[in-house]
């Protein structure tokens, strides 16, 4: 085993989707909220193409879905957490944080505020949507297990059932702390360092499930 790899991790989208603490009972608005507007960001959001967010796809506010939500509920939302719609949010602090400390890249934050099931009153706090467009050339598919292919043509995979071990080149550790691999639908990539960061105290950013990489010089 060589030490001197990076480590890179692979967070399943579906599966953090499915895991009740990411996932909040918060809802998203667009200026023109249309079913097939709404339709549209939510693919996007899930399925990010590396492209940047349409215009009439950012959401103009965020806001709780349900009105009995208790105070401790609402008062606690993560700082990085998603809503209905598969929308990605981050708190102020976060955002701070992965400008200070990390690379960006191309993937784009939009200041949304946040309100009550009023969709009026304001909640404290900046909130910012996470799009994730940062891409790289990161799957060694030949060195993978538990993927299939995606259906859109060949050399593109998507998780199969059951657990998954990707394979990655060590090079994508370079550059952008937080990215996606057009060739891999339903994973997004994290470098070691911010994975740290979002594990430790000092960030709250329950139920992603990060799986470790294999990686090849």
């Amino acid at each position: 085993m060589n030490t001197d790899l990076p480590r890179i991790w692979a967070i399943p989208v579906l599966k953090m989707w499915a895991n009740g603490p990411f996932v909040r009972k918060i809802d998203f608005h667009l200026r023109d909220n249309s079913v097939a507007n709404q339709a549209a960001a939510s693919q996007k959001f899930l399925y990010p193409d590396g492209q940047p967010l349409p215009p009439e796809l950012v959401p103009d506010y965020i806001f709780f879905k349900y009105f009995d939500l208790t105070e401790a509920y609402r008062a606690k939302s993560p700082d990085w957490f998603g809503s209905t719609g598969a929308m990605n949010a981050i708190s102020e602090r976060f955002r701070d944080l992965l400008l200070s400390r990390f690379d960006l890249g191309a993937n784009e934050l939009f200041e949304v505020p946040l309100y009550e099931f009023d969709r009026v009153t304001p909640r404290p706090g900046r909130w910012y949507i996470l799009h994730i467009r940062q891409t790289k050339d990161t799957l060694v598919a030949e060195q993978s297990t538990g993927l299939e292919p995606n259906g859109r043509k060949s050399g593109f995979w998507t998780y199969a059932p059951g657990e998954a071990q990707l394979a990655v080149h060590a090079s994508a550790a370079a550059g952008a702390d937080l990215w996606i691999d057009l060739h891999m639908l339903g994973a997004i990539f994290v470098s070691d360092r911010l994975k740290v960061a979002l594990t430790s105290p000092g960030l709250r950013a329950p139920g992603i499930p990060f799986r470790p990489c294999t990686v090849v010089a």
